[in-house]
């Protein structure tokens, strides 16, 4: 959030303040007119915060190659936290916006050898903190990953969805199995071992308690 849209902020600031401000944002706007001019679109998404970054790549996709597109995509799904809030325009850039075979450049060397090892038929994992939930596209390889995932609000903390308070217990872990050409890709930049796929590929899930 910017200081201009919290209410009333901006006019408190003094002069020198807001002549400071304005300054950066000035500065800002070169860089980022800059990084646009010369096709570099991982400095220009990359002076956005990961909760601003993907209206700005909804932006500049269509300017992008495939590559480009599905390398520019992935840096946006590892900054982004609740892409449930996004759920349709997600769906939309990960399975209807660009030919598929081109999300292996989602993946680094590592990532892509780790896939490529992959059985046809994967067990997958998905940890929420309500059942109820819908499913989404975010699953994991391990089981403990998705445990970490149902509890990581912790007991007592509040619960932003529902405006309530985490119980013990509330967490769920769903277990499914996949088919590999089902999978768009396998991440692990934050060491989540993430396979991205369509829930609706998804097929057997079970709820499964949580050790």
């Amino acid at each position: 959030m910017h200081i201009r849209d919290i209410p009333g902020a901006w006019e408190k600031l003094d002069h020198a303040s807001r002549a400071m401000i304005e300054a950066g944002e000035a500065q800002m706007a070169v860089i980022r007119d800059d990084a646009l001019a010369n096709r570099d679109w991982g400095a220009y998404l990359g002076t956005f915060g990961s909760a601003e970054r993907l209206p700005h790549f909804l932006a500049i996709q269509p300017r992008m190659t495939d590559a480009e597109y599905w390398e520019h995509l992935a840096d946006t799904w590892i900054s982004n936290e609740f892409a449930l809030s996004n759920f349709a325009t997600w769906k939309r850039l990960l399975f209807a916006t660009r030919p598929a075979a081109g999300a292996v450049t989602m993946m680094n060397a590592k990532e892509r050898a780790t896939f490529d090892a992959l059985p046809d038929a994967i067990a997958v994992y998905r940890g929420q903190q309500d059942a109820k939930h819908r499913l989404g596209f975010s699953w994991t390889l391990s089981r403990e990953k998705a445990a970490w995932f149902a509890q990581r609000r912790g007991v007592g903390r509040m619960n932003l969805v529902t405006g309530g308070v985490w119980k013990k217990g509330r967490g769920v872990v769903f277990k499914g199995a996949v088919a590999k050409a089902d999978v768009l890709c396998y991440l692990n930049e934050r060491e989540e071992e993430e396979v991205i796929v369509h829930p609706d590929k998804v097929q057997n899930i079970r709820r499964t308690k949580i050790r």
